[in-house]
């Protein structure tokens, strides 16, 4: 059975972040924020300054994340004729949109609801070596609505040839 046009292989569904990877070899943004070699944690209020110290250096790396986000890009990269749409709720901000930019690059359909109450997701992403250490606040990623879900998801459905 023809596939039409307008019909997406695979949707994936998750809590968008945006990634922002420094490497720490000395350990001074570690310590900064009293985090441990290799571990994986949401932020607290405390530690919330991490992302505009880290978005403000030169030598900071940034990517889109997120598990199921991630696992998208891979769909999309391994299988590049396949269509792929991605759901997810981002902030009305610079992350947000440079999120949405790099989804759309890739040539995934990025379904994004967008939170004016809270911002982007993001993951400091703290390299020590080898090592990493990660640190969340998925923000609007919770504010992802059915609604949004619903009024969307019709020009989505997947097609299934079974």
């Amino acid at each position: 059975m023809a596939q039409a046009d307008n019909q997406i292989d695979m949707v994936y569904f998750g809590n968008p972040i945006y990634d922002i990877t420094v490497t720490d070899n000395d350990r001074v943004v570690l310590n900064k924020y009293s985090l441990e070699l290799g571990m994986a944690a949401l932020a607290s209020p405390e530690t919330m300054p991490i992302y505009a110290e880290l978005s403000a250096r030169e030598d900071k790396f940034c990517s889109p994340g997120g598990s199921a986000l991630n696992s998208a890009r891979a769909q999309k990269y391994a299988h590049a004729a396949g269509k792929v749409a991605y759901f997810g709720c981002i902030g009305n901000d610079a992350h947000g949109q440079a999120l949405t930019a790099s989804v759309n690059e890739c040539g995934i359909d990025g379904k994004f609801q967008v939170s004016e109450a809270n911002p982007t997701g993001t993951c400091a992403a703290v390299v020590v070596g080898k090592e990493r250490t990660l640190l969340a606040n998925i923000a609007s990623a919770k504010d992802f609505t059915l609604a949004h879900l619903d009024a969307n998801m019709v020009s989505t459905s997947p097609s299934f040839d079974l």
